[in-house]
């Protein structure tokens, strides 16, 4: 029961929720993390407030909601019931931490999302959510622009969060320098592919890691590490840093080319469209035009080429779905803003960073997000993470 977290709306960033007679309609929820099940509602507080108790996913994963809600109950609170008694129009579902608050002047608040508590029931006609739920599995990818000048953010998001499969792009270190052991402590399995200053791709993994392998596995090697692939928890996974471009007359631009056409290759070889696959990492590329901030500023530039995208396209051919798209078919979703020109306060970015799935893992794929609130702080990456949870 100790790990119950129990508190008032705005107290503790990572504990509670109450939202009054909120219905879970804040607009921004894929910009942001689940953290948890609401599984008890304590009463009113008079001011028009509910309180909630929350289960963080660390406990959901060693325990059902049935489990979790007959703990609830005996909480030194008043009112106290377990979640097959809550209702959608009292404010019950999934809590995110969401930051909308924050672009209009106010601090960031948790909110409870019901559609997301509907969703997961599977149900139109109760907001009961099955006592014998758990988590799925949380695959997120993250380019995080330098292991080494970043571990510490790397860890209290890891932490936070709590990732089953982390995909890394970026960390710009030596297989000599990464990190395996702080990993290794933290309840993470770890492969990494690196070459020292720049590049170096990782996958980290607390659901097994098995069958490591570096580089393409057809073709010619890459000489820069790029792309590493593992098997965990049943689901093969492929983290990916595309090559950047540089400009349409470069060469590097040819190069991004012939590896995304390697990266194709590389895919038919190791799986089958009918297989467990996840292909996520830094793309480099801006799938469409909702994708970028501006279509107009970016004309004649790479990340939005038209080659480029065939090349995507012709991943999609192959059976990758760009999962996080189809669930979020909004605007204004980007996982990448430049350092330069306040960017990201303007609004300034582009969704390059996806995770491809087959069709088998779309279909199970339960939420997804882009967890915006990575980007703010102190010495942020310019990318964020990006995450799907799939079941079991």
């Amino acid at each position: 029961m100790a790990r119950l977290q129990v508190g008032r709306f705005n107290e503790h960033p990572h504990s509670v929720v109450g939202a009054g007679d909120n219905r879970g309609e804040a607009t921004r929820c894929h910009s942001a993390h689940v953290v948890g099940l609401v599984i008890a509602v304590i009463g009113n507080e008079g001011d028009g407030q509910l309180r909630f108790a929350i289960a963080p996913r660390r406990l959901l994963r060693e325990q059902t909601v049935r489990d979790v809600a007959q703990t609830a109950v005996a909480l030194p609170e008043s009112g106290a019931h377990p979640i097959r008694e809550f209702a959608p129009q009292r404010g019950v579902g999934v809590v995110h931490a969401d930051q909308f608050a924050h672009d209009h002047g106010r601090k960031a608040r948790w909110v409870v999302d019901p559609a997301r508590f509907a969703l997961l029931t599977r149900s139109t006609g109760t907001a009961r959510q099955p006592d014998n739920y758990r988590l799925g599995v949380l695959i997120a990818t993250w380019n995080v622009n330098s292991l080494k000048a970043r571990l510490p953010r790397v860890q209290a998001w890891i932490t936070d969060v709590q990732p089953d499969v982390l995909l890394m792009q970026e960390t710009k270190l030596t297989d000599k320098a990464f990190p395996a052991l702080t990993f290794s402590e933290m309840g993470y399995e770890s492969a990494h592919f690196g070459q020292g200053q720049w590049n170096g791709v990782a996958v980290l993994s607390k659901v097994g890691l098995a069958n490591p392998r570096a580089n393409f596995v057809i073709g010619e090697p890459d000489a820069e590490a790029r792309i590493i692939t593992a098997d965990c928890g049943g689901v093969t996974v492929v983290s990916v840093y595309v090559p950047n471009g540089r400009a349409l007359d470069h060469e590097h631009y040819q190069y991004k080319l012939r590896w995304l056409d390697q990266l194709t290759a590389h895919v038919a070889a190791i799986t089958k469209p009918t297989d467990e696959l996840v292909v996520a990492g830094d793309f480099n590329i801006a799938p469409a035009d909702i994708d970028v901030w501006d279509v107009k500023a970016l004309a004649g530039c790479t990340h939005v080429s038209a080659p480029e995208r065939d090349r995507l396209a012709a991943l999609h051919k192959w059976g990758l779905r760009d999962v996080v798209r189809e669930q979020h078919p909004e605007p204004g979703i980007y996982s990448w803003w430049d350092y330069r020109n306040g960017s990201f306060h303007r609004g300034w970015g582009m969704r390059i960073d996806l995770a491809l799935v087959t069709a088998s893992v779309a279909k199970r794929t339960t939420w997804s997000a882009i967890d915006r609130n990575a980007r703010k702080g102190e010495q942020p990456s310019d990318h964020v993470p990006v995450m799907i949870e799939v079941a079991a």
